[in-house]
């Protein structure tokens, strides 16, 4: 005996859909989805900032305190609130305007306060701000020469860098001595980090640019002994040349095929013939 089945009819029903993701999603969606685009046509993208006026920094000093409410923290003074916000401005490196990440700004109400907690203040002040964003801890490490990092006095060769460290959604700078010397070769930059495969690309990238300015910038004009020894009497002077280049030249103009040296050491065959010139 056939089975009946119960269908239901059609509902009119005026609903807005909205959903929330990452640009990645959408795109997948978009891509393998054919309806997604027939019921999702407008796609609007959340601005990670905002201006920094009047009335959004009433609406900033009312997050915090809704914050407060909600987590039962300590209540902000006016100069904390004033920290947050300027710190909202360095997020976005923008002095007239304020992050919309308030995930961050959510975070550091919490920590500072933590640190009010330690202080045993009834209030959160500025200072406590301030060492929820300066992380105060990487300090203290560098003031009792955990890291070796001098802001007093000049040093020749030596200067103070940061690396940028990201976990997850937060990145926090860690400030580390880079140092340089000089010493006897063959006018090579070394760089001890690639040369060790502890350097990421960004970082491989940058040195070979900064070799590349060094050489531009420093390169003499002069030319090494063997060179000048080719080139003393003119364009000729490479075709009548008696005296090899010196011994100790280490110059790209020994393996130059301009080099009538290196045109020497050829032999009428395929093979090639090492020269070896004698003191």
């Amino acid at each position: 005996m056939p089975s009946a089945t119960l269908r239901t009819e059609p509902i009119s029903v005026n609903v807005r859909i909205i959903l929330v993701g990452t640009p990645a999603l959408l795109r997948n969606l978009q891509a393998y989805d054919d309806d997604f685009k027939r019921y999702f046509k407008v796609a609007a993208e959340f601005d990670s900032l905002m201006e920094r006026s009047p009335k959004n920094l009433m609406k900033y000093a009312s997050f915090v305190a809704a914050r407060c409410q909600q987590n039962e923290l300590r209540p902000f003074h006016s100069e904390a609130v004033a920290r947050i916000v300027d710190n909202s401005s360095r997020l976005v490196e923008h002095q007239n305007k304020l992050t919309t990440r308030f995930m961050d700004v959510s975070q550091i109400i919490t920590e500072s306060d933590f640190w009010a907690s330690k202080d045993k203040a009834t209030v959160v002040m500025g200072s406590h701000v301030k060492k929820a964003i300066d992380e105060a801890r990487l300090r203290e490490m560098i003031e009792d020469g955990s890291i070796h990092i001098d802001t007093e006095g000049e040093v020749v060769g030596q200067i103070n860098g940061l690396a940028v460290l990201s976990l997850g959604d937060q990145a926090s700078g860690k400030p580390s001595r880079i140092t340089a010397g000089v010493s006897l070769g063959r006018g090579q930059l070394l760089n001890i980090e690639r040369e060790a495969r502890m350097s990421g690309r960004i970082h491989d990238k940058g040195f070979v640019i900064l070799t590349a300015t060094s050489r531009a910038n420093t390169a003499s004009p002069g030319l090494c002994r063997c060179r000048q020894a080719l080139d003393s009497n003119g364009p000729t002077a490479r075709s009548t040349a008696t005296a090899p280049p010196p011994r100790s030249c280490t110059h790209s103009c020994l393996s130059s095929r301009a080099n009538p040296w290196h045109r020497a050491s050829r032999s009428p065959g395929p093979s090639i013939k090492t020269v070896r010139f004698r003191p």
